[in-house]
């Protein structure tokens, strides 16, 4: 009975899709946000960007990872449309793994990805997912 529709049902059953409002950036691909998981109750978490790697914060890749940041946290203002995680598991630090996205506020269907977004500016490295 495994097989790859396994995996894919899994997927679809164990994945969800929360709006988050972002609180502090740690790094280019990690943030701290808070999540409604349930009218009137919201959880604070820490999301890992999937699908980028960003300069690390510490020695020759100080100043790559600041400029990481600082892009991060100017993508992530809220006024620049909704924030919504699509998550389906957490790492061993117990972040969660997330794509991390937005509604474009000028075109209904355009979605925007932190991810790709972070790559095209340069500030990272594609990834693949975990």
């Amino acid at each position: 009975m495994n097989g790859p529709w396994l995996a894919t049902l899994m997927t679809v059953v164990l994945c969800w899709v929360v709006s988050a409002v972002p609180i502090r950036v740690k790094d280019g691909d990690t943030f701290i946000a808070r999540m409604p998981v349930w009218i009137g109750l919201e959880v604070t978490e820490t999301v890992r960007v999937l699908g980028v790697d960003t300069p690390e914060r510490k020695g020759a890749t100080l100043q790559a990872a600041e400029q990481a940041k600082r892009f991060t946290e100017r993508w992530l203002v809220v006024e620049n449309g909704p924030v919504l995680v699509r998550a389906c598991k957490r790492d061993s630090f117990g972040r969660i793994l997330g794509r991390v996205t937005r509604q474009r506020l000028t075109e209904a269907s355009a979605v925007d990805d932190l991810a790709e977004a972070l790559v095209r500016a340069g500030h990272g490295a594609s990834a693949k997912e975990r």
